[in-house]
C-alpha cells in the first residue's frame, strides 16, 4: 500500500492538491463501485467473489475449464454492474473520481490494476479529455451522447439496428405498436440497447484477445506503462488530419447540390464527414470500423474504435480502420453491383483483380505467385487483401516507395488518389507516368465541368454559391 500511501500526500503527482482521502478511496474502490451502482446484493456478492478468485489466479490468461468460465462470470457482472452505475451517473454532477475511473479505463480494484497503475490513473482521470466536437468520444460520453439525444444508437453485430429492433418486439407480440411509437422516441431504451450490444461486443473486439477477454482492467495486460499507451484524443485528431492529407477524399462523399431551383441545375459534389471514435474502457491490441454510416442516410458518419489503451500503433490503427471504411462504404454505396466491372468502383474493380489475376497479362510470374500466396494468407478474403494493400499503398507507396504491383497501384491510384502535394512529388518516378496521367485527365475533365457550370450561373445572372467553389478546390487538392 506504499504507492497510495505516497498518493495520499500528494508524492505521485508532485503536488498536495491531491485529496488526502485518495489512498482510502483507492483501497476501497470496489465498494465504492458497489455502493454507487446500488446494484442487487446477490450481484455484488457474486462480483467480490469471482473478483477475489480472479486476483489469485497465478495465470489470468489460463484456458483451464475454471479460468475461462471465472472470466466469462466475471465479464457478465462487470457489464451488470456498469450498466447500474452508469444509469445512477445520469443523475450526477460531481462523479467521483473512481467512478470516472471505472467508466473511462474499466478500473475495478487497486490490487488487480497496480498500485503503480492505479496512482496514475488517478491523478489523470480528471483531466483527461476527449473530443466530442471532433467526433472523439471516451465511451462513457458516447453513452451519454445517446443518452441526451445527439447521437443514434448503433447497430448490432447482426447489423440490426434499433428500429429493427422494436419492430421485431412488435411481431414478437412482446409491445404493441403505440408501445413501439414510444420507444422510437425514447433516449433511455435507445442508450440501453447501446448498453447491451455495442459497448459488450466493440469491448470484447478491441481488446483482441477473445480466448482470454476480461474487461477489468488488470496489471497483467500493462506490457507498457499506462502513460505510453493511453490515448490522446488530439493524437488520434492528429493522425487522422494527417491520413486526410494523403487520401485526401477519404471521408468524402457525394451529396446532390441544387445550384439553382428556377433554372433545375443541380449537380454532386463532394461533402465531407468524418468519422466518430470511441475508445473503449481497456488494455486492447485492435481497432475496428463497426459501421459506415449512422442510420439510413450515407450522409452521416462512420463509427470507428479504438482501445482507450492501445499497445497497437495508433497511426496503423487508423489507417486499418480507414481502409476497411473505404471497402464497406463503397459496397454499400454500389449495393448489388459492388462487384460488377462494368460500374467501375474500389471493391469491383479489386474482386474482379483478384478474382482473374492468373489471366491478368500485365502482372509478372512473380507478381502472380505473390498474390496466390497472400490470398491463402487472408483465406481468399479480398476485403482483407484489399486492406494489406491500403496499408502499403497509404505507407509506402506515398513517399515513393514501390512495393505493390502495376495493376493494384493503378486500382488504388485511381479510386483513392493521393492530394496534388504527393502526386508532385511523385511525378518524377516513372512507376507512377500512367495513373498519374489518368488522374490529370479525369480531374481536367471534372474541372472544366464546373467552369462551364460557374459560367452558366453567371451567364443567367444567377449567383454562384460557394458550394460550387469549394467543390472546385475539392478538384485542385
Amino acid at each position: 500500500m506504499e504507492q497510495l500511501r505516497q498518493l495520499a500526500s500528494g508524492a505521485q503527482t508532485g503536488s498536495t492538491s491531491v485529496l488526502p482521502a485518495a489512498a482510502h478511496d483507492l483501497s476501497n474502490s470496489v465498494r465504492i463501485i458497489m455502493e454507487y451502482a446500488e446494484c442487487l446484493p446477490e450481484i455484488a456478492e457474486s462480483f467480490r467473489m469471482h473478483l477475489e478468485e480472479y486476483k489469485q489466479l497465478k495465470n489470468k490468461n489460463s484456458d483451464a475449464p475454471d479460468a475461462s468460465k471465472l472470466r466469462k462470470d466475471l465479464t457478465s457482472e462487470f457489464y451488470a454492474i456498469y450498466i447500474s452505475a452508469f444509469q445512477n451517473s445520469l443523475f450526477d454532477e460531481n462523479i467521483p473520481s473512481i467512478l470516472k475511473m471505472f467508466f473511462q479505463f474499466g478500473f475495478v480494484d487497486a490490487d488487480l490494476a497496480g498500485q503503480e497503475n492505479t496512482c496514475y490513473l488517478y491523478s489523470i482521470v480528471d483531466t483527461y479529455h476527449d473530443l466530442p466536437k471532433k467526433g472523439i468520444y471516451t465511451m462513457y460520453h458516447w453513452l451519454r451522447a445517446i443518452y441526451n439525444g445527439e447521437k443514434s444508437p448503433s447497430i448490432t453485430e447482426l447489423e440490426s439496428s434499433y428500429e429493427k429492433y422494436v419492430q421485431e418486439l412488435v411481431s414478437l407480440n412482446k409491445i404493441d405498436q403505440k408501445m413501439a411509437e414510444k420507444m422510437l422516441h425514447d433516449n433511455a431504451q435507445k442508450t440501453m440497447f447501446e448498453l447491451n450490444n455495442l459497448f459488450p461486443s466493440v469491448c470484447k473486439i478491441t481488446n483482441g484477445h477473445l480466448a482470454t477477454y476480461c474487461p477489468i482492467l488488470s496489471e497483467h495486460q500493462f506490457v507498457r506503462r499506462p502513460e505510453d499507451i493511453l490515448l490522446q484524443a488530439e493524437a488520434i485528431q492528429q493522425n487522422l488530419d494527417q491520413l486526410c492529407t494523403v487520401d485526401y477524399g477519404l471521408f468524402y462523399h457525394d451529396s446532390l447540390t441544387v445550384l439553382c431551383q428556377s433554372e433545375n441545375i443541380h449537380d454532386y459534389f463532394h461533402v465531407e464527414i468524418r468519422p466518430d471514435i470511441i475508445l473503449t474502457p481497456l488494455v486492447g491490441t485492435r481497432s475496428a470500423m463497426w459501421q459506415a454510416y449512422s442510420g439510413r442516410s450515407q450522409l452521416s458518419p462512420a463509427r470507428m474504435m479504438l482501445p482507450i489503451f492501445d499497445l497497437e500503433n495508433l497511426q496503423k490503427g487508423i489507417i486499418h480502420m480507414s481502409a476497411e471504411y473505404r471497402w464497406e462504404i463503397c459496397k454499400r454505396v454500389q449495393g448489388s453491383h459492388w462487384n460488377d466491372v462494368t460500374e467501375p468502383s474500389l471493391t469491383s474493380l479489386y474482386y474482379d483483380y483478384l478474382q482473374f489475376y492468373k489471366k491478368n497479362s500485365d502482372l509478372s510470374s512473380d507478381a502472380k505467385e505473390k498474390i496466390r500466396s497472400d490470398l491463402s494468407k487472408y483465406k481468399q478474403n479480398f476485403r482483407e487483401y484489399f486492406i494489406h494493400d491500403y496499408q502499403i499503398y497509404i505507407l509506402s507507396e506515398s513517399n515513393a516507395s514501390p512495393r505493390l504491383n502495376k495493376v493494384a497501384r493503378s486500382i488504388l491510384f485511381s479510386q483513392c488518389p493521393f492530394s496534388a502535394a504527393i502526386r508532385d512529388t511523385l511525378s518524377a518516378n516513372p512507376l507512377y507516368t500512367d495513373p498519374l496521367h489518368r488522374n490529370y485527365i479525369h480531374c481536367a475533365q471534372r474541372l472544366h465541368q464546373l467552369n462551364n457550370l460557374k459560367v452558366k450561373l453567371e451567364n443567367l445572372k444567377q449567383p454562384v454559391s460557394q458550394l460550387l467553389y469549394d467543390e472546385i478546390d475539392y478538384w485542385k487538392k
